[in-house]
């Protein structure tokens, strides 16, 4: 399928990827990490892959019970902006009757005019370090106040949305993923809640503005078209933050996601039998994981120096317990893993495409059987390709530390160097006596 430079509503929905989504994902990712590894304070990514599933879990069936309940809350308090006489109630009603809030706009107004003498006092003492921290806790205040009547309800909307259908959001999880990390770019507009912008709803970031427009032009809608774009501003921004967050948990969920997507390559078996056990790729594939285990074999067994008289069974597999596997580094396991599943792969397949062969003429009942042998064992070929896409990161990381350590240009964190020494030991590069940056 062709490609796009920004995505649009019509590109996410059939999954066409977006060259700005996937930018802004590989900036979401590392700006994310950074700040982690730079400043060592890692509750960002933590609560990021926490809240996560809000988005990735979501389902029709969520999405439209969680647009109804957001548009009844709307009911209660409308948006829309109080005309002067909306206002003077609000104010009035505000300590005895708190139910008489019934504009949340008029809240918000009522919040600036209660912040106002306040400014104008800062202003005639001419003290600038108190006018900054008057309007420092004015912007908090509004803030809060918008926090409670929107982001407050949006989330506790969506929570309990994606609770209520969350066998449905567990199989979407996949096609939700692959829209928010390769189809979503950042002029897609953000929705306080999920399918927000396909109602009427006043919070719709088009119809706010469309309003706005409108409604700021009448005399009576000064209030609405002086707080209108400062609302705005609270409101949205946070939005689209929230989903450049998600993005940054693409480096977790993305195992996740590409275990339970669907099955495409087993759907051809005579194919994927080809791909997986004569094609050239997979001959290759083979000797090296035949080559990786040789190597294992000969370094922690055949060079050990009790090999003739450490066999503590009378079987071949005790030379096993020879090994230290405490000694053992975690590219060193992910490799030796690796090479062990290509093996499984190879026997298993091989045994696989002659039952297909047989179920083909002789049994068709068991054709099905052996169909669904095939969907297992492409799980297990999935399971490899995390495991490679991880020691491709490992190994990356080795020689980004290692040219690093040529050159002296970038001082790593301390608990960098740390985990650079318990994932490779003494193969781990030394640090420099002076960096340049």
């Amino acid at each position: 399928m062709p490609w796009k430079f920004w995505s649009t509503p019509e590109s996410i929905a059939s999954e066409t990827p977006s060259i700005m989504a996937i930018v802004e994902t590989v900036a979401a990712v590392g700006a994310y990490w950074y700040y982690a590894i730079h400043f060592e304070n890692y509750a960002p990514l933590i609560i990021s892959v926490a809240i996560a599933p809000l988005v990735l879990l979501r389902s029709d069936d969520s999405i439209t019970l969680g647009v109804r309940w957001f548009l009844a809350f709307e009911a209660i308090f409308p948006v829309r902006a109080a005309y002067p006489q909306r206002l003077v109630r609000t104010l009035y009603h505000y300590v005895p009757v708190a139910r008489r809030f019934s504009d949340v706009a008029s809240f918000i107004a009522m919040s600036a005019l209660a912040a106002l003498p306040a400014v104008v006092l800062t202003i005639l003492t001419s003290h600038r370090s108190s006018l900054l921290a008057t309007s420092v806790l004015f912007i908090v205040y509004l803030g809060i106040t918008c926090g409670m009547f929107f982001f407050v309800p949006a989330f506790l909307i969506r929570v309990t949305a994606t609770a209520r259908h969350i066998r449905k959001g567990i199989e979407c999880l996949p096609a939700n993923f692959r829209r928010l990390v390769f189809c979503t770019s950042p002029s897609e507009l953000p929705e306080i809640v999920p399918g927000l912008s396909a109602t009427r709803s006043e919070l719709n970031l088009r119809r706010f503005w469309y309003f706005w427009y409108f409604v700021g032009r009448k005399p009576t809608g000064l209030a609405w078209r002086i707080l209108g774009p400062i609302a705005a501003l609270i409101i949205y921004p946070p939005a689209w933050l929230f989903r450049f967050t998600m993005k940054s948990t693409v480096w977790f969920w993305w195992p996740i996601a590409y275990l339970g997507a669907d099955r495409n390559e087993s759907r051809r078996p005579e194919l994927f039998h080809w791909r997986r056990r004569h094609s050239l790729r997979a001959k290759v594939t083979y000797f090296l994981a035949a080559l990786s285990i040789a190597s294992f074999l000969v370094t922690n067994i055949a060079l050990a120096p009790d090999l003739l008289t450490g066999n503590p069974l009378l079987v071949v597999y005790g030379y096993f317990f020879l090994i230290d596997w405490t000694a053992l580094y975690p590219w060193q396991m992910l490799s030796l893993c690796m090479a062990v599943i290509s093996l499984v792969i190879l026997f298993r397949m091989d045994n696989l495409g002659g039952e297909y062969e047989y179920a083909k003429t002789h049994d068709s009942d068991y054709l099905t059987t052996v169909e669904r042998k095939f969907v297992a064992l492409e799980f297990v070929v999935r399971v490899r390709s995390i495991f490679w896409v991880l020691y491709i990161v490992i190994v990356g990381s080795h020689i980004a530390l290692y040219l690093n350590y040529r050159q002296c240009l970038i001082t790593p964190a301390p608990k960098v160097q740390l985990w650079a020494t318990e994932l490779y030991g003494n193969r781990t590069p030394p640090l420099c006596s002076e960096y340049r940056f």
